[in-house]
This record gives structure tokens, sequence and C-alpha cells, in this order.
């Protein structure tokens, strides 16, 4: 549930409901010299580290099992909230670079 202020009353409204909820606070300020620039404050739904450590898979080589991060987990990831032409254009420019460069590893950032 986002809200502006996670106060004593949002908590305990929060616990009559069925649901099992995470309350994120999200705060909005605007420039006072430019009303059209703003920022936003509100905690991570996850660490980078934690993405990450969810991105690992399990793979052989040489006959030995290592963790490696799954990059094609991670950019789908990053690119869900996209809508298809991007997605569509992302796999394009990637098979490109693969296909031209079979050396590169690409990755999130």
């Amino acid at each position: 549930m986002l809200i502006d202020e996670k106060t004593p009353d949002v908590e305990e409204a929060c616990q009559a409901l069925k649901y099992a909820l995470e309350i994120i606070e999200f705060e909005s300020y605007v420039q006072q010299d430019s009303p059209n620039v703003y920022a936003h404050l509100f905690e991570p739904l996850y660490t980078s580290q934690e993405f990450i450590n969810e991105s690992r898979i399990e793979v052989k080589e040489s006959g030995q099992s290592k963790t490696k991060l799954d990059y094609l987990y991670v950019w789908d990831n990053q690119l869900k909230w996209t809508n298809s032409p991007v997605q569509e254009l992302f796999r394009a420019l990637t098979l490109e670079i693969q296909n031209t460069f079979p050396d590169v590893i690409g990755q999130p950032v």
C-alpha cells in the first residue's frame, strides 16, 4: 500500500484487513522555483543485491557446478514494466549485438 505518511492509525487499519500488506511511504516534493520539477522519496521494494541474488542460476562448466547471474532473467525483470515495442526493440538490438560481437556479455548495470 502506498501512502503519504505511515502513522499508527494507518498500521491499525491495515491490520484489520484480510491481506498481508507492506506499507510504503511515497512522498512527493515540488521545486519551489519550478513547479514542473518533482522529486519523490520512497523505500525501494528490493535492493539491487537482493535482485541479483534472486537472478542466480546453477550451471555446469567444465564438469563443475557454478552459480552465475541469469542475465535474461535480469533483463526480463528490468523490462517488464515497459511496453511491447520497447521490449521488441531491446530484443532485436540485443540479438544484433550478440551476433556482431559474440564475446560480449550484456548485463544490466
